[in-house]
């Protein structure tokens, strides 16, 4: 017989997995609505507890104001902007989200400490599952076949087997090619600080691997992904030198000297196609030369023509809208609900955020949280932060157990 807290484990690393990439594998609708119903089942079970965690008021100001903006959407859509129900719905997936981090939070618990430390190493497990089912689609090329096949996204098996810019898209979760390799991006960075601050020979050499394995996980995606690392390896001498950590600050630049300059058949075949593609298009870009993704992105830069548009929103999806559309975040939100409303939401989600930056700011240092939000930044300028995605869901729980931590000192020790 398995004991008790093996059992609460296994229930919340399954669970969590399934809600953090929530894999479109397995039903043709949204695998939140299971999700959400077992945490409504939940909820009757210890509504106590959650009921005490939802009168947090940055927690119930987060649902309110989600309340809020269907509202507003809903509103837009009875004035004739039909694109608007489909974000309003949006809204309502991330109050769902919202009780299932809630559901996460309530047995994480259970078994683990209120030691940020806890938290990351929490995450970084579950990356290192999504690791494996990225092996096991690079291995097995059925797998990865029936991974793309049976996604609730039609087009992502087109996507993903684009001979022009490389195969991608391996694993078992929703948004291949950008929230997934984000949120394995951000295990890179915790990753990264476990090893850098871990004792033992055995422990370093097991970290630096877990990062070597999510760095080649997001090789195999999107570039998107190296965004996190990208920041703190451009502030990390300071980081070392300051932490006293000579010897490590001399392995930074020795380990990227050595995955830059591998010539391996692995990295001449098409798996790396889309990571060279980066690697070049950045070095145009500090030539002053936009390309490729630099130069998509420089024309998806505009906004609504007319000032009351511009500042209330039209209600509009411009996400591949023709002639012209974008996928920059900050212009799809002003073009659904306008400037003022975006502003707003920019600053609710700074407020619910903040005892996650001053106690990671804390615990970590400053260029860890700088890293971490900077790479939040950078992903809104190539997609929607606050939606119901792997990114998102992150956030939302490490929102959540900053928020109640404090007040639940629960103190037991992994």
């Amino acid at each position: 017989m398995l004991d008790k807290k093996i059992k609460i484990k296994i229930f919340l690393y399954i669970y969590s997995f399934l809600f953090f990439f929530n894999p479109g594998n397995f039903f043709s609708f949204n695998l939140l609505y299971v999700l959400g119903f077992i945490s409504v089942g939940y909820f009757f079970v210890v509504r106590g507890e959650f009921l005490n965690y939802i009168s947090n008021k940055r927690i119930l100001t987060l649902f309110v104001v989600c309340l809020f903006f269907v509202i507003y959407l809903v509103f837009l859509y009875l004035m004739g902007a039909e694109e608007a129900l489909v974000r309003a719905y949006s809204f309502i997936l991330i109050m769902i989200s919202l009780f299932c981090v809630l559901t996460i939070f309530s047995i994480y618990k259970r078994v683990y400490s209120t030691d940020l430390s806890a938290v990351i190493q929490f995450f970084v497990g579950l990356g290192i599952i999504q690791l494996f089912f990225v092996i096991l689609a690079v291995l097995i090329p059925e797998f990865r076949e029936w991974t793309l096949i049976t996604a609730r996204q039609a087009e992502i098996h087109t996507i993903s087997n684009d001979a022009g810019s490389g195969l991608r898209s391996f694993g078992l979760a929703s948004g291949y090619t950008s929230t997934f390799p984000m949120f394995m991006g951000l295990c890179a960075l915790f990753a990264t600080y476990l090893f850098l601050n871990c004792s033992g020979f055995i422990k370093k050499i097991l970290y630096l691997t877990v990062v070597i394995g999510f760095l080649l996980s997001i090789i195999l995606n999107a570039r998107i992904g190296f965004v996190p690392i990208a920041i703190f390896i451009f502030f990390a001498p300071l980081y070392l030198l300051y932490k006293g950590k000579a010897t490590v600050f001399l392995l930074v630049p020795v380990l990227g000297l050595i995955l830059l300059t591998s010539n391996t058949s692995l990295y001449k075949s098409s798996y790396f196609d889309r990571f060279f593609q980066g690697v070049e298009e950045i070095k145009l870009l500090t030539e002053g030369n936009s390309t490729g993704t630099f130069e998509t992105l420089s024309h998806m830069w505009f906004f609504p023509s007319d000032l009351l548009d511009f500042f209330f929103g039209l209600g509009v999806n411009i996400i591949g809208r023709y002639p012209r559309g974008s996928d920059i975040g900050f212009v799809q939100d002003v073009f659904m609900y306008g400037f003022l409303m975006t502003i707003f939401l920019g600053f609710i989600l700074l407020y619910v955020s903040l005892p996650l930056i001053r106690r990671f700011s804390k615990a970590f240092g400053f260029v860890f949280i700088f890293s971490f939000l900077g790479a939040l930044f950078f992903y809104y300028l190539k997609g929607m932060n606050f939606y119901a995605n792997e990114v998102c869901g992150m956030v939302l729980f490490l929102i959540v157990f900053t928020c109640l931590s404090r007040e639940n000192n629960f103190s037991r020790s992994n």
